[in-house]
């Protein structure tokens, strides 16, 4: 063979392993800058997390408080009824219009936690999704034992009350787990295909 011949093969088989290489580097680029992607994407959605999980649990301890404070105004709501009923008669019903009034503040207590509600819903992951529906349930659950029996003399009904607290305790302490591991992981690239 000729020194041209061996000149051709040599340069053959560098133009081919250039271009092996090239395909090679060009393919761990991409893969690196999808990965890089990810890694963002990740980080962001963790920040958009922590931030709806801080205000959820934020408007749900207020909003606990608010129906805290309902059952703790009772009393004095109920003998001001008694009060009124005595010097009014039959005139106006103090029991129903009390019981609107309940029903306004309960309302208004829910308000902020159900918008939060809507937003975090939207982060996800599952784990929280559930940790969502029973935060709502239990909220729920002592929003009508607020209201329960609120539209007569026998309200408020601390036995509705009693029973309720384990659940808005329960939920809170779970939303709480469940959104404390999902802030607390880190990005991981390598656990996830890269989108294409």
């Amino acid at each position: 063979m000729s020194e041209w011949g061996i000149a051709l093969i040599a340069a053959g088989a560098a133009v081919g392993g250039s271009g092996i290489t090239g395909w090679f580097t060009l393919r761990a680029g991409r893969r690196q800058v999808s990965g890089q992607a990810q890694v963002e994407h990740e980080q962001w959605l963790r920040g958009q997390r922590q931030e709806a999980y801080t205000r959820l649990i934020s408007a749900w301890d207020q909003s606990v408080r608010d129906l805290d404070d309902l059952f703790e105004s009772a009393p004095v709501r109920v003998q001001v009824a008694r009060r009124e009923t005595a010097e009014l008669g039959d005139e106006f019903d103090v029991w129903s219009a009390l019981g609107a009034e309940v029903e306004s503040q309960v309302d208004e207590a829910y308000a902020p936690v159900f918008a939060a509600l809507e937003v975090t819903s939207l982060l996800g992951p599952e784990r929280v999704d559930r940790a969502l529906v029973n935060l709502e349930e239990a909220l729920q659950a002592y929003g009508a034992a607020a209201r329960e029996d609120s539209d007569g003399p026998g309200w408020p009904n601390y036995t509705a009350q009693r029973s309720a607290w384990p659940a808005v305790k329960g939920a809170r302490a779970e939303f709480m787990a469940a959104s404390r591991d999902v802030i607390r992981s880190a990005p991981d690239p390598a656990s996830r295909r890269p989108r294409r």
